[in-house]
């Protein structure tokens, strides 16, 4: 991997986004005699109600990274002008906005300062995403540019703004029993974008109960789909099934490094949601890269030209309202995959 892309990671981890698990050697060097380059993350939700981009950069610093990483200006370009363009499917200008500075809660704690937390966003009421001429977004083109700096090249990404996912089964406001242990799958179908990476999410609602309380919490069992076909951009029918095994384990690992609550008499599955996720796909070859362990170089993950980093857009559907028949409330409870977890059958 890069020195730059490696620097970028460290930058990221620096301001505290934390997607996954990272792996870098510990001898890494963000040190550079170049030119800063500009470090970009972002992950826009057009129904989020502020939308953020992340700017940092790479630098240069004549002591040790630990003394310069406390300075906590060295990782911002002083005064940059960040800007979102919107275009029709026919690259017609919608909309073109400057995002201004923002200050976030504090970081997590690493390496570099965690003050100032510094993004750059703009409310959504100043930014829509809807065309006025159509009821639903459909292939909008949105883009970022960035000015780091007097005499920097312009630093921009471009990507697809598409509708999200439209739930053939289950259908939306139609309640349905799910049986995972069935001899027959059970069938997520959808519509969407075979091109784009998507997760199949089933969000439960459960209860911890206790003595002489209950708290209402979730988690989420997440099948990944790759791809299903990267040169078709039109929207399709996909399908994915889910075999109850598969989802004990998904459970499993969601529960591995959370604590049992003191004093937990035993949970209770409240409801039953299903999320599709779709994003473009560069967000999961960044993912793949920042995951990648290993002595040997990787392509560079990045989709921003004159920079690195990532730029992607998020859209979710959710069907909601509906449950487990009593096979699979059996199995949750008494699998050896998931009986520790204390659900009970009813």
């Amino acid at each position: 991997m890069s020195d730059a892309l490696r620097t970028g990671i460290n930058l990221i981890l620096g301001a505290g986004i934390a997607i996954g698990t990272f792996s870098c050697e510990e001898d890494f060097n963000p040190n550079t005699e170049a030119d800063p380059i500009p470090v970009v993350y972002a992950v826009i939700d057009p129904d989020d109600s502020i939308y953020c981009i992340r700017l940092t950069k790479t630098f240069h610093c004549n002591s040790s990274i630990q003394d310069c990483a406390k300075v906590p200006r060295i990782q911002y370009f002083e005064n940059p002008v960040v800007e979102l363009e919107l275009l029709t499917p026919q690259e017609y200008l919608l909309n073109r906005v400057t995002l201004e500075p923002m200050i976030l809660g504090n970081k997590e704690p690493g390496l570099f300062a965690q003050e100032p937390n510094l993004v750059y966003g703009i409310s959504r009421e100043h930014f829509e995403f809807e065309d006025d001429e159509t009821e639903y977004i459909f292939s909008l083109h949105l883009i970022l540019k960035i000015k780091a700096y007097e005499g920097a090249p312009l630093t921009y990404s471009h990507v697809m703004v598409r509708n999200p996912a439209k739930f053939e089964y289950p259908r939306k406001d139609y309640p349905q029993t799910f049986g995972l242990f069935e001899q027959k799958m059970e069938e997520i179908s959808w519509w969407g974008y075979p091109d784009e990476f998507q997760n199949v999410i089933f969000r439960i609602g459960y209860s911890d109960n206790f003595y002489d309380s209950i708290s209402y919490k979730h988690f989420d069992a997440v099948f990944e789909i790759s791809p299903l076909n990267p040169e078709q951009p039109y929207f399709n029918r996909m399908e994915y099934d889910i075999a109850g095994e598969d989802f004990l384990r998904k459970m499993r690992i969601w529960f591995r490094d959370k604590p049992e609550p003191f004093d937990l008499e035993y949970r209770k599955i409240v409801s039953v949601s299903i999320v599709i996720l779709s994003i473009n796909d560069d967000y999961r070859e960044y993912i793949a890269a920042l995951n990648h362990d290993s002595d040997f170089d990787i392509k560079e993950a990045s989709n921003i030209i004159n920079g690195i980093g990532l730029f992607a857009i998020k859209r979710e559907a959710i069907s909601a309202g509906h449950s487990f028949n009593q096979k699979t409330l059996d199995s949750i409870a008494g699998s050896q995959v998931t009986r520790h977890l204390k659900f009970v059958k009813w």
